[in-house]
């Protein structure tokens, strides 16, 4: 039995995935300038600042501002004139990996590099 459990969660890793708690991706964050990919491609940068506040800059350099919140075990972020939307977040390695609740790990967005500077945004509005 122990080798067929043990077999599974090394066909299926998610299965074995714990996302991180609030206070986990909290400390992970905060003060920290994290740049995403997806599948090996620049997929955006976000700063996350005191009292939960985020700015997300999108790969072609346009931002948004916003707040994250933990909801239902997710955190969320809801992005001025947008939907929230949720993410599970999970540590790996060194780094951490995002991904939408039901989503194909395949498609999870990857911390790819992480700094303390401040994003350049185009204002919304402005165009690229």
């Amino acid at each position: 039995m122990r080798v067929l459990l043990f077999l599974l969660l090394m066909v299926s890793p998610s299965w074995a995935e714990t996302p991180m708690t609030t206070e986990e991706f909290e400390n992970y964050v905060h003060g920290k300038t994290l740049s995403y990919a997806q599948q090996g491609r620049a997929f955006g940068v976000e700063q996350y600042f005191d009292d939960r506040r985020v700015i997300w800059a999108f790969a072609n350099g346009l931002c948004q501002s916003g707040v994250w919140y933990p909801q239902n075990g997710n955190i969320c972020f809801d992005y001025e004139n947008e939907d929230p939307v949720c993410w599970n977040f999970f540590a790996d390695g060194d780094g951490m990996r995002a991904r939408m609740p039901g989503n194909d790990p395949a498609n999870d967005l990857s911390v790819v590099g992480q700094s303390d500077q401040h994003i350049d945004c185009v204002p919304p509005g402005l165009g690229v």
